[in-house]
This record gives structure tokens, sequence and C-alpha cells, in this order.
């Protein structure tokens, strides 16, 4: 079975919903959302006890589609609270950023995972996604979002 193409499949389905959403709804309560639920699937995933059942293909398929969901709603916010003259120029930056972290994370989730398990690098992220569902939280509390 490939889970590429049934997690394709299912975010087929998945991100035209996910991006209407983000577009209904104002504020970070989607992003939270989001993160919150890829912990969730991480720690799922985490605690696997075999790759070839098919709750390992579910969950794989959940980490893949909670991923886009994700990205949509943290690009889609993003770009609601952009001035409409620096908005190019932003959006550039983010989108460097966002490879920077890729590039560098890549370099330190193959450290974990030689030096610490092969779990490690999925419960960084599971715990950097809480810790940014936390401060999006915290920001919202704060009235940063509002307009």
């Amino acid at each position: 079975m490939n889970i590429m193409l049934i997690s394709v499949a299912f975010s087929v389905v998945i991100v035209p919903l996910a991006g209407r959403l983000c577009d209904i709804h104002t504020g970070p309560g989607i992003p939270i959302a989001a993160f919150l639920f890829r912990c969730f699937v991480l720690f799922l995933f985490y605690n696997l006890s075999s790759p070839n059942d098919y709750i390992s293909y579910a969950i794989c398929t959940l980490v893949v589609v909670a991923s886009i969901v994700e990205q949509i709603s943290v690009d889609t916010m993003f770009a609601k609270n952009l001035a409409k003259g620096t908005r190019g120029l932003l959006n550039g930056v983010y989108s460097f950023m966002g490879l920077l972290g890729i590039l560098v994370y890549s370099f330190v989730a193959g450290w974990c995972f030689d030096n610490l398990g092969p779990a490690s690098p999925f419960v960084i992220i599971g715990i950097l996604d809480l810790g940014f569902a936390i401060t999006l939280i915290v920001l919202y509390k704060r009235g940063v979002f509002d307009k």
C-alpha cells in the first residue's frame, strides 16, 4: 500500500476545506487547532508499535494531512495580517525563513536520529508544534490579532 498516494488523496479533499475555513475564520483559532492536532498525531506516531499495520498507515496519512492544514492555516493568517505595501517583501522573507528552518532542522533531525533514536525528530516537532500553539494562544489573549 502506497502511503503517499493515500495521503495525497486525502489532501485533495482536505486542502480546499482547510483553505475555506481559514478564509472564513479570523484570528489564530484554525492555526492553533492545526498545531495541536499535529502535535497529537505525532504523539500517536511516536507510539506506533508496528510500521506495517493499517493503524500505522492511517496515522502516517494524518501526519501528512495535519502538516498541510498547518501550513495553509499559517500562510493564510500571515497573509491576512500583512500591510499592502510590504506584502511581497514580507512573503519573501517568510518563505526564506521557512526554507532556512528546513535546512537547519534537517541537520538537527539527522543528528538527533543518529544519537537519540529514530523517533526523536518527531518528538521535537511535536514539542515545537505545542510551543507554537501556546504562543499563538498567548498572543491572541494579549490582543495581537485584534484589528
